[in-house]
């Protein structure tokens, strides 16, 4: 390609010595940072050491600006060339004025550079890094030197993922990160700050309890808080004639559209924010919180999945191509909104919240081929299945957080959930002998559901902080209802040939579900010394929860007014715990430690009524739950993280009620009353080194989890081909797990390469036919990821990864399993001129030691092209298609120790979307130009 430097190149470097003009001393930890005079772009940057001293190497060819600043000096700059004959270029020492002894009189223009260190924070300076018109955060997020974002939206920090992503300094739609970064446009961002958020606990103690998360916070420009912003975004297409994959409904060809919107407008400390989407193609709005349970619309308490694979809604920026190489499991139809508000006040109140609306209708197509494994009655199990189902889900959250005096605060938060849903299902199952592939038995079967209920969770926090720094006292009181009804019908004809006769089901249920929670917690802390704190906690919890079933058979008419017993219970539940915890914590400089044990006294009792009989079952549980807490600082950017913790898990409902779910007869599920809860010992070790000034960064980390009376399944597998299931507890089971994560640079091409490894091994097992089967599974992977980038006219980005399976079984050695995925993908994309674009996107995958039929070498292919059009290119045209070889699968293996599960589903295949986004952006009454509008060279676009 014509300008491309040659390799080899990038071994200039330049360095000096910083010194205070006054006092004539070093001046550490200043940012230095090197800028192309051509096009001020960001050629690389370091800090000042101890010293005074600097260096920035690795330059290419060129003349170039250093431009030095630091938090008590003025900004100082000087100019240099890196030539053939002076690769090294020494500038000496380089004299900062203090701020404190600039006169008044003087005007000094300050640069802000386009990356500073401040304390624990990375700031970077959102008008250095230039993006096209109309890109959104995400676009320039993929340019600061330390951060990374996938295809998928996930973004990394300093190679750790950030879980957070804040506006102003405020939760931006709740917690998911990828809300704020699709949406939100990237001209109206001023500072991007990357740190470590600590906990709420941590920030009132002034102790680090190890809780912090990675965070960006997004400081809004002074001129875009005082009017209008946003995108809308209207497309429609048409199916190229899907291929049915075996389901039926070979060359369906159906229209695709998409419709979505988001508008914001910020005034000072006050945000307003509303989003809204509607489409076909699989793209979900907000993450869907299944608070019920119900996903599938099968029942209360249990039931498949919601289809997975739903994609986050985009934020349609100058990317040609979003979502291409999506699988779900489920053609969906999405609708989906929300508004977000948050104000504060002087005096230090806050106040806010925000209201979420999803509603996703899917069309499920799925065929399983399950491998049941026992020493008897082995067979195969074959089922065809399809599904329409709806779910509807809307959420409100409010808060407020006010400052009484310099003391005392109360922070209130309320959460509301309404559910409801609803399907249709039909499905055909057979099961053969695996000895002789004898015919065992056939199932048609169509089932009909509908479920609605609510979910309402409180809390109250009130802080107090005493005149003495460290001493704190805090109570957190907290109030939940739920309740939930619903019922269906099934309808099923059985045939069993090994045993003879069949048996036909025709039924109807009702389903109820009330329930409420309180509690309290109450936590002290005392410091002990300047590094010392002694804090001491007590909580209370107790649940009430009731489930009921009523099923009636159909009687000689048809009519459903025989009461079925065996279908037929109820199960009230009271859980309810106290526990009494002592931690000693200790810090300093680079280290801080934690020790700490908690008490646990908790009781359930169980009444339940079923086959007329009315029964109780009390169980108390005392456990003494330690934890402990190391961090280690070896460096400014290198840290050793050791955590221990114990913890319970209590049985759930569905678990713990005895009536047995024949919706599928030939798969029958049993609770069990009699469940202990399960006991947990998790011990993790992190390891991170970040240098922003190479863009390196490296993360380890081991973890094992050894559980105690772990909840498992004891499946029945009689000679005509049912599995009858229930929980019980097994002991001596345990999990390994660890990877590793590099990222560094390639900068005689101008990429940058992650480089990740991990390893998993779980020692799990079950009961099958009453017989014990120890299932060890190890998972290995290898990944490589490359991001190559030219000038903003060209990006590409490919990775590859490799995965082995291996499972052994010790019941039937002969059905152990190991098989290998690898996967490849390329993202290609061409800025041809400033308003012209075209990409495309390969996604391959190859599966190897799967039955005959699963082993299939899929390659995806997708493809578009974007235009700007109107003034100040706010205007874009996008012309996508996608699976142009129309070869996506849907496939997905599932193991454990008593089967093995091979599912196939239709997906969204072949079908192309034209498509125009406007973006607004209207402020005090006036259009502003948006963007950066500059000639393609000088525009560093990665996807």
């Amino acid at each position: 390609m014509a300008g491309l430097p040659a390799l080899g190149q990038a071994d200039g470097s330049v360095r000096g010595t910083l010194k205070d003009t006054a006092a004539h001393v070093p001046v550490g930890d200043a940012t230095v940072t090197v800028l192309d005079v051509r096009d001020s772009s960001l050629a690389g940057f370091g800090r000042s050491s101890a010293s005074g001293g600097f260096e920035v190497s690795r330059l290419r060819r060129g003349a170039y600006r250093l431009l030095i600043s630091h938090v008590g000096y003025r900004p100082a700059s000087r100019n240099f060339e890196i030539t053939e004959q002076a690769k090294e270029v020494a500038l000496g020492e380089i004299v900062l004025t203090d701020k404190s002894s600039t006169l008044d009189a003087v005007t000094v223009q300050q640069e802000a550079p386009p990356v500073s260190m401040r304390h624990d924070t990375i700031e970077y300076n959102a008008g250095s890094f230039h993006v096209k018109p109309n890109a959104v955060v995400e676009d320039l997020l993929k340019k600061l030197p330390g951060v990374q974002v996938d295809k998928n939206g996930n973004i990394k920090a300093g190679g750790e993922q950030v879980k957070k992503v804040l506006v102003d300094g405020k939760e931006f739609f709740g917690n998911d990160p990828k809300i704020a970064s699709k949406n939100l446009p990237a001209d109206a961002v001023d500072k991007v700050q990357v740190f470590d958020k600590k906990s709420d606990q941590s920030q009132f103690t002034g102790f680090d309890d190890g809780n912090s998360q990675k965070t960006i916070n997004l400081t809004i420009k002074k001129d875009r808080k005082h009017g209008l912003f946003g995108k809308l975004t209207a497309g429609g297409g048409r199916d190229a004639g899907n291929a049915a994959g075996g389901f039926g409904d070979d060359a369906v060809r159906d229209s695709r559209w998409e419709a979505k919107f988001n508008l914001n407008q910020f005034q000072e400390n006050r945000q307003l924010s509303a989003l809204g989407m509607w489409n076909n193609t699989n793209k979900q709005g907000f993450s869907f919180l299944d608070v019920l349970g119900f996903n599938n619309g099968g029942g209360i308490g249990g039931g498949m999945g919601g289809g997975g694979g739903r994609t986050l809604l985009d934020g349609g920026s100058g990317v040609p191509l979003q979502d291409l190489a999506q699988s779900s499991q489920a053609i969906t139809t999405t609708k989906a909104g929300g508004l977000n508000f948050s104000d504060s006040w002087r005096g230090g109140a806050e106040a806010g919240g925000n209201y979420f609306f999803n509603r996703a209708d899917d069309k499920v197509r799925q065929k399983e081929a399950k491998q049941y494994l026992s020493p008897q009655n082995s067979y195969n199990q074959d089922h065809a299945g399809v599904t329409d189902r709806s779910n509807e889900n809307q959420r409100l959250n409010v808060f407020s957080d006010i400052r009484l005096d310099s003391f005392n605060s109360v922070k209130f938060t309320s959460a509301f959930t309404y559910q409801r849903s609803n399907s249709l299902s039909s499905a055909i199952d057979s099961s053969r002998s695996r000895d002789g592939n004898e015919l065992l038995n056939t199932s048609a079967s169509n089932t009909l559901a509908n479920n609605s209920g609510y979910n309402w969770n409180s809390t109250a926090l009130l802080r107090h902080r005493f005149a003495r720094k460290g001493r704190t006292f805090s109570a957190n009181l907290s109030f939940g209802l739920s309740d939930n009804s619903g019922g269906g019908k099934l309808y099923s004809v059985n045939h069993f040939y090994k045993a003879g006769g069949a048996d036909t089901l025709n039924q109807v249920y009702d389903l109820s579900g009330h329930g409420n929670n309180y509690g309290v917690v109450l936590s002290y802390t005392e410091p002990l010394s300047k590094r010392s704190l002694l804090e001491a906690n007590y909580s209370f919890y107790q649940s009430h929860n009731l489930t009921a079933k009523q099923t009636f058979d159909a009687d000689l008419n048809g009519k459903f007014t025989q009461p079925n017993q065996q279908q037929t219970n109820d199960l009230r539940n009271t859980y309810t715990y106290h526990r009494e915890g002592l931690a000693f914590r200790h810090q300093r400089t680079g280290f801080n430690f934690a020790l700490g044990a908690t008490l646990q006294q908790a009781a359930s009792v169980n009444s339940f009524g079923y086959i007329a009989k009315d029964s109780l079952l009390r169980q108390s549980f005392r456990n003494v739950l330690p934890n402990a807490l190391l961090q280690y600082e070896i460096t400014k950017y290198q840290h050793l993280h050791l955590q221990y913790i114990t913890y319970t898990n209590q049985p759930s409902l569905t678990q713990l009620q005895p009536v047995p779910d024949n919706s599928d007869p030939l798969n029958i599920k049993a609770g069990n009353p009699g469940l202990l809860q399960e006991y947990y010992h998790s011990l993790r070790l992190n390891y991170g080194s970040f240098d922003p000034f190479r863009r390196t960064s490296f993360i380890a980390m081991l973890g094992y989890n050894g559980i105690r009376h772990r909840i498992v399944n004891d499946d029945e597998l009689d000679s005509v081909g049912v599995r009858t299931s229930r929980p019980v507890n097994l002991d001596g089971l345990y999990q390994v797990n660890g990877f590793i994560s590099w990222d560094f640079p390639l900068r005689s091409i101008r990429s940058t390469v992650n480089l990740k490894s991990d390893l998993s091994y779980d020692h799990n097992a079950s009961l099958v036919n009453g017989a014990r089967n120890n299932g060890n599974t190890w998972t290995v992977g290898q990944g490589a990821d490359l991001q190559f980038s030219y000038k903003g006219l060209l990006d590409i980005s490919g990775g590859a990864r490799v995965e082995y399976n291996d499972a052994r079984y010790s019941l039937q050695p002969g059905q152990n399993q190991h098989y290998w995925t690898e996967t490849y993908t390329l993202d290609f994309n061409w800025y041809l001129t400033k308003v012209f674009s075209l990409a495309s996107d390969l996604d391959y995958t190859h599966r190897s030691g799967l039955p005959a039929g699963y082993n299939s070498s899929p390659l995806v292919w997708n493809a578009g092209a974007a235009a700007q059009v109107g003034k100040h290119k706010r205007g874009m045209f996008r012309l996508q298609a996608f699976d142009i070889l129309r070869q996506n699968t849907g496939f997905s293996r599932n193991t454990s120790q008593n089967y093995i599960d091979d599912v196939s589903y239709q997906v969204l295949n072949r079908y192309w979307l034209l498509s125009f986004t406007y973006s607004i952006s209207r402020f005090a009454g006036k259009a502003v130009k948006g963007g950066m509008e500059r000639m393609g060279p000088d525009i560093k676009f990665v996807r």
